[in-house]
């Protein structure tokens, strides 16, 4: 990590970064307002019934390993080391309280954030100002991330100290740093598959060396990328399988998704010039820098840019290739041939207040982007006004069908249904059923009954096998052949939501159900964005049916 004097010269930008991290990280809790986290939340405690393999590789596990560490330290720190309450007890509070799981999580995630920032430090030659830190510091893409109890922030991390020690391989060549640099590569590919790029830093570095170099390092170093890979998602190897099943379940999702055609296919070549933030100069900085770099060493300039440079050839044409968050293994570099560009600014003004200006021109739009992302993360959702409206309002024991989960108000399930589908997972031999259990066994009694609209992997953006398998263990209801199949099932009410409006409408499968939803239902209560609110507009009707 950068030395003290380093240190003071980050530490205000270190300051910004972690308060817009943390600002707002607790946005929709205690609701679970995102789709992604709960695959990571709950593979991590699924841990602690003591086996390691989570069967099934949407994601590598480090990240999981990291978050399930994180809750057995919490555990013993709650427990008092098992003192004052037992492990039981502990799967109770998440099966009933999950919040504070997903806390932890999130702020594992701005923490990881911020400590990407201090390797970048160490990447940037020493000046009056850090402006690879700085860029990093207001990027609002990274401090959205950074509010998700995801694999991301780790990722980026773990990259930077790849890029790091990257960069020392093409300036000195030590067999350490072909090895750190191999293992932190191998580490973040570990986090995230989309740290492909990282791989590619030391074979750019080894071909960039202005000196003939032997070949031995550079294996050694791809050998400890694939070890330290292996090492922490020991199951890929172990369950291969399952890997390979994980495999075919990406490349069908691909299949479901058009690929970026025309020119929207590369817009992602965009990245560099929007990553700090839209009209930031960071954007006017990077080929600026980019141009000083080659003049100064054209050969590090090739090194930064080749690893970017081979993911954007593999990238093309994939769905979804204009998110960012697909790129951040080499914001690090970005970074640093921002920072060059920067620097070389700040040194043509005449005074202190010019930089000053440079200096506002360069995080204002970051930062204001990003603040304004954090202020309408702090603000109460829809979702979970509507929620509390239901608790008040509808009787308990009553029968809900909502949207997706996240989508949708943070319902309590009854008892009785926890029980039903307890014992519907077992027969099915899914893991699934230890948690309807806990929830079952730790119940304070009221809840609800209820269903979820069963959708196609196409319609909600997942992966297919892993869609099925959700849905075959879950409360979903097949509501194609229109209303009837809800009230059948004892649906009185029905809870629509904005986030699936185009998927809910003709000529989509579910279109006819929902507009018989809204033609016969009457409407209960609306909660809709606005005056301090945030999230989808939510629509409670009643649909008739029975109750418990």
């Amino acid at each position: 990590m950068p030395r003290l004097k380093t240190l003071a010269r980050v530490a205000p930008w270190l300051v910004l970064a972690a308060a817009l991290r943390f600002w707002g990280v607790s946005w929709g809790l205690p609701g679970l307002y995102n789709a992604d986290e709960p695959h990571f939340i709950n593979t991590a405690v699924s841990f602690g019934s003591g086996s390691l393999n989570p069967h099934t590789f949407k994601y590598p596990t480090l990240w999981m390993y990291t978050l399930a560490a994180s809750y057995g330290a919490s555990f013993l720190a709650w427990s008092a080391f098992g003192l004052r309450a037992t492990a039981a007890q502990f799967a109770c509070l998440f099966a009933c309280h999950p919040a504070p799981f997903y806390l932890l999580g999130r702020c594992l995630s701005a923490l990881f954030s911020l400590l990407g920032l201090l390797a970048v430090a160490k990447l940037e030659r020493p000046g009056r100002i850090y402006w690879a830190v700085v860029v990093l510091a207001v990027s609002p893409y990274l401090i959205y991330s950074a509010h998700e109890a995801k694999a991301d922030s780790l990722m980026f991390f773990l990259s930077a100290l790849a890029w790091v020690y990257g960069v020392k391989v093409y300036a000195e060549g030590r067999t350490r740093d072909y090895l750190l640099t191999g293992l932190f590569a191998g580490l973040a590919l570990s986090t995230q598959y989309t740290a492909l790029p990282v791989l590619l830093i030391v074979p750019a570095a080894h071909l960039a060396s202005r000196r003939r170099r032997p070949l031995r390092p550079l294996a050694a170093a791809i050998a400890v990328s694939g070890a330290a890979f292996i090492a922490a998602s020991p199951f890929i190897a172990l369950d291969w399988p399952a890997f390979l099943s994980s495999l075919r379940d990406h490349a069908a999702y691909l299949r479901l998704r058009p690929s970026a055609g025309g020119l929207g296919s590369l817009r992602f070549l965009g990245h560099p010039l929007l990553f700090a933030g839209s009209w930031s100069l960071a954007g006017l900085a990077f080929p600026i820098g980019l141009w000083r770099l080659r003049a100064r060493d054209a050969r590090l300039a090739s090194m930064l840019l080749l690893p970017w440079a081979a993911y954007c050839i593999f990238m093309f044409g994939k769905p979804d290739n204009v998110n960012l968050r697909y790129f951040y293994a080499c914001l690090p570099a970005f970074a640093l041939i921002c920072a060059e560009g920067l620097s070389w600014m700040s040194g043509l003004l005449p005074g202190r207040g010019w930089t000053a200006l440079l200096l506002a021109a360069t995080i204002g739009p970051g930062a204001w982007a990003a603040a304004r992302q954090d202020l309408r993360m702090s603000r109460p959702d829809t979702r979970g006004e509507a929620a509390a409206w239901i608790d008040s309002n509808i009787p308990q024991g009553s029968g809900i069908l909502i949207d997706e989960a996240w989508a949708s108000p943070p319902l309590k399930m009854s008892r009785a249904q926890a029980l039903e589908l307890g014992a519907k997972a077992k027969a099915l031999g899914s893991r699934r059923a230890r948690y309807y259990d806990l929830l079952a066994h730790c119940h304070h009694g009221g809840g609800y009954r209820i269903y979820i609209v069963r959708r196609s992997a196409k319609s909600l953006g997942a992966l297919p096998a892993l869609a099925a398998k959700a849905q075959r263990d879950g409360p979903y209801l097949d509501v194609g052949s229109g209303l009837a199949a809800a009230v059948e099932r004892g649906v009185r009410y029905v809870v629509t939501t904005s986030y699936f409006e185009r998927d809910s409408a003709p000529p989509s499968r579910l279109g006819p159900f929902f507009n018989e939803v809204r033609r016969r239902g009457r409407l209960l209560a609306s909660f809709v964005p606005g005056h301090g609110l945030e999230g989808p507009a939510l629509r409670v009707y009643d649909v008739g049916g029975e109750t418990d």
